[in-house]
């Protein structure tokens, strides 16, 4: 396969497909004529599901929402003819799987004619744009060391394994085209799998945690999407990543699995020093289950799995010949516990060898039922608990005790409720509703008090609970629901559709709400004198009399499509397609009056000076507001793809297309202009960080006395207390988003050949 790819960047939300579809027209076998009526049924053989339809005027029939995978039965019937049966056709996730059936006139044909075939991935013509789709079989065979969803995706010659948190135990994303995992739309079953907020750098939710969503083992089949130019499918400028989780069936299926791996298991640097590898350990166990409930109709499939991780922090002391040093003595990080224990009253933990545990339980459960062969119903609830030890960081130049020690807990739950009915013999319409929570926090495990830095140097020990997870947690809440209605008229399939997604979020983040302090020396330590503080406390004035304000918010991402899908001949099909989405928000954050006053004023400021002056300045624009968000611009984006059948008999085609994608930004980005918008919170920052030369902090009523502190974490100093007079001030960071800002969009064209080389290689 060749393919020659134009991208071009231009610049809400997401939904994809999750099923399948089989179509073709039913002709008599002497004339060639059209069989307008006949009786189509397509049957899951491994749990009996039935889906049925008949024939349009012109003999073409298609049966959407069909299970993903196989082997399906096509049987087709007509008054006055001999029934055919095609055996062994698979389905792939959102193609359209052709099977075109000639029937004989009783008179010509003895017995009914049975021919095993198989759907083609590639040689299709629903095959249009670019991506690739990868079966439970395949999964299984390809090596995957995390056993994750980047693991697999990873076989799309455009995606990349990305890491998130250091190449040896970081969950690793996928980069699709150079973009950020974050700009990625990853879907299960249809619901949104996204770390949305976009924190976790691998992209999806959980991901903080270090978790999986999911087992390998629960995939029926994984599809990475570059081009898709059916307009149902968005929410990216990366790619479309889309899993499909396995269903039960008329047979009982189970597996169970364990894997793990260690150091001695990794060979040496590849350096000239040769030097072992750390210890760790990492070890996944799990199974799966599936089969009837009521035969032919109701069906179940679990998965589970869990995974236990740990790696010991080695590292040596004063020992310049090691690989990984600290270049100071433990007598030096006793003297600091000691200090900290004497004079401040606090346990700042220890020096010894610390253990980092990365722990991830998650279950899915699926229920199919076949209500009759048009109505189908899937249910599928998917349930990740997992937590990850941070922020114990040990380098040559940064040693952390172990009171710095917190845990990331993740805990996700997903619900994904969907309907595919058929109606008469032009109607199918497939209804969707997800429900997703994400809520992580970080745990302290020492005892609440400020951060403490001590130089040594250029080098630092730090110790007590860290400044950014002083006060921190996430919840979001994500509801999408999906409707699609197609309708088959001769030549034309046509799709209209809605698809919309509703977030909320509740975010606290307050860094150093305990106060965080830099001591340039021990003897500093000892004497109680910092040379660099800073501390955040809320303006209870204005939150209500909240100590932690949070910044609660919500939007809405609305989106409606129409598509056709044209077939012109046996050869030749189109389609044409147009979305517009339009992202919503719904909670305006506090006004800052003083800024948007001081803003304004520099924007006037600007506008007055000469042109010949202008070149030299940044624009300041006018009409930015702490409480202004972007405004509401629909997201138009047209498609149209195509491919044609250059030889006749599907062993040689062409294919492409051109469109918009539209896509998400991280929440993070709107979120932060709740929490920074200088009138909630309060904040200092005084004196010099990482600093071992810097002046000690003095006294603001006595400018020749140093400041000495007690590390109260309970009533950090504050403007307006006796060594620091005067008013409280705002925070000096304000976040604010230009009102024209908007979500990203790609321009992709696509161009691509398929030829089967011999009948035997393709």
């Amino acid at each position: 396969m060749f393919v020659i790819a134009c991208v071009c960047g231009v610049g809400a939300a997401a939904q994809g497909v999750t099923s399948g579809s089989v179509g073709g027209t039913v002709t008599d076998r002497r004339s060639g004529e059209a069989l307008y009526g006949a009786t189509v049924v397509a049957e899951h053989i491994p749990s009996g599901s039935r889906y049925g339809t008949t024939t349009q005027r012109n003999g073409r029939y298609s049966l959407r929402g069909l299970r993903v995978g196989g082997p399906y039965r096509i049987r087709v019937s007509y008054v006055g003819y001999k029934p055919d049966t095609l055996a062994g056709v698979f389905i792939e996730l959102g193609q359209q799987t052709q099977v075109d059936v000639q029937l004989t006139p009783i008179e010509m044909q003895k017995q009914e004619i049975v021919v095993t075939g198989r759907g083609d991935r590639t040689f299709s013509a629903s095959k249009i744009g670019s991506g690739t789709s990868t079966s439970a079989d395949e999964i299984a065979s390809l090596p995957a060391i995390n056993r994750s969803l980047s693991d697999i995706a990873r076989v799309n010659p455009y995606a990349t394994q990305t890491t998130a948190f250091g190449a040896d135990d970081g969950l690793q994303g996928i980069s699709i085209l150079g973009t950020n995992s974050r700009y990625n739309n990853i879907q299960i079953d249809g619901a949104i799998a996204n770390d949305i907020f976009g924190l976790g750098q691998a992209g999806t939710a959980g991901s903080q945690a270090n978790a999986n969503l999911l087992s390998l083992d629960a995939l029926e089949e994984l599809q990475v999407n570059i081009s898709p130019y059916d307009v149902r499918q968005s929410g990216f400028t990366g790619g479309l990543i889309n899993a499909i989780t396995r269903s039960g069936t008329n047979t009982f299926k189970g597996s169970a699995f364990i894997y793990g791996r260690n150091q001695d298991l990794v060979g040496p640097s590849p350096d000239a020093l040769r030097q072992p590898y750390a210890q760790f350990s990492d070890a996944q166990f799990g199974a799966r289950l599936g089969g009837p409930i009521i035969r032919n109709t109701l069906f179940f499939h679990v998965t589970t799995e869990s995974r236990l991780r740990q790696r010991p922090l080695e590292i040596a002391l004063n020992n310049p010949t090691a690989l990984n040093n600290f270049p100071h003595s433990r007598a030096e990080l006793d003297e600091i516990v000691r200090i900290m224990r004497q004079v401040y009253g606090y346990d700042a933990g220890s020096a010894d060898l610390f253990t980092s545990r990365n722990n991830t339980f998650n279950i899915i459960a699926r229920i199919d039922w076949n209500l009759s062969d048009r109505h189908k119903i899937q249910l599928r609830h998917n349930y990740t608990n997992a937590f990850q030890d941070r922020n114990v960081l040990r380098t040559r130049q940064v040693f952390s005790l172990s009171s710095q020690w917190n845990e990331f807990r993740s805990i996700n739950n997903s619900t994904v409720l969907q309907w595919n009915s058929i109606w008469g013999d032009n109607m199918a319409n497939e209804f969707r509703i997800a429900w997703t929570q994400t809520n992580d926090q970080r745990v302290l495990r020492a005892d609440r008090f400020p951060q403490v830095k001590v130089m040594l140097g250029a080098d630092q020990v730090v110790l007590g609970p860290e400044r950014n997870s002083q006060a921190n947690a996430l919840d979001q809440l994500q509801l999408a629901i999906t409707n699609d209605f197609s309708i088959f008229l001769g030549e034309h399939t046509i799709t209209i559709g809605t698809h919309n997604e509703l977030y909320r979020f509740n975010n606290l983040f307050i860094p150093d709400y305990f106060g965080s302090y830099t001591f340039r020396d021990v003897q500093a330590l000892q004497d109680r004198t910092p040379s660099f503080y800073q501390v955040s406390y809320a303006n209870t004035a204005v939150t209500g009399g909240d100590p932690q304000p949070r910044a609660q918010w919500g939007m809405m991402q609305s989106g409606v499509y129409a598509m056709d899908e044209w077939t012109l001949s046996s050869r030749l099909k189109l389609t044409i397609g147009m979305r517009v989405d339009l992202p919503i928000y719904f909670d305006k954050p506090y006004a800052n009056p003083l800024f948007a006053a001081r803003f304004d004023s520099l924007a006037r400021m600007y506008a007055s000076l000469p042109d010949s002056l202008k070149a030299r300045y940044q624009e300041v624009p006018s009409g930015l507001r702490t409480d202004r968000l972007p405004d509401a611009v629909p997201l138009w984006a047209p498609r149209i793809g195509f491919n044609y059948d250059l030889s006749g008999d599907r062993t040689l085609q062409v294919r492409g297309g051109t469109g918009i994608f539209s896509g998400r930004v991280p929440a993070v980005w709107i979120s932060n202009q709740y929490s920074n918008t200088g009138v909630d919170l309060f904040r200092v920052s005084i004196g010099r960080d990482n600093d071992a030369n810097a002046p000690l902090l003095m006294r603001l009523d006595s400018p020749s006395v140093p400041l000495r502190v007690t590390l109260d974490p309970y009533n950090p100093p504050k403007p307006g207390d006796p060594t620091f007079p005067g008013q409280p001030i705002a925070t000096t960071q304000i976040n604010v988003t230009d009102p024209a800002f908007r979500f990203p969009q790609v321009w992709r064209t696509t161009l691509g050949l398929d030829a089967q080389l011999t009948p035997w290689l393709r």
